[in-house]
């Protein structure tokens, strides 16, 4: 799992992981396949562009972590 920073939705996000103290873009990171994205507001594709598409409203395993986050804190 990695974090991954979108500007906008039609480019190439940023990627951060804890394999590498530099930050790329998706698109030089070659090593990496972007499965999906997933956030509070749902679950996002890229297409062969590099644009965001949301494929779902939400995502039971992120509502999950969010819920086990609130209840630690």
């Amino acid at each position: 799992m990695v974090l991954s920073y979108f500007k906008t939705k039609k480019k190439a996000p940023l990627i951060l992981d804890n394999l590498s103290f530099r930050i790329l873009d998706l698109k030089t990171r070659t090593d990496l396949k972007a499965i999906s994205f997933t956030n509070e507001y749902g679950v996002y594709k890229l297409n062969d562009k590099y644009e965001l598409n949301k494929s779902k409203t939400n995502s039971l395993k992120f509502q999950n972590l969010l819920l086990k986050i609130e209840k630690e804190n």
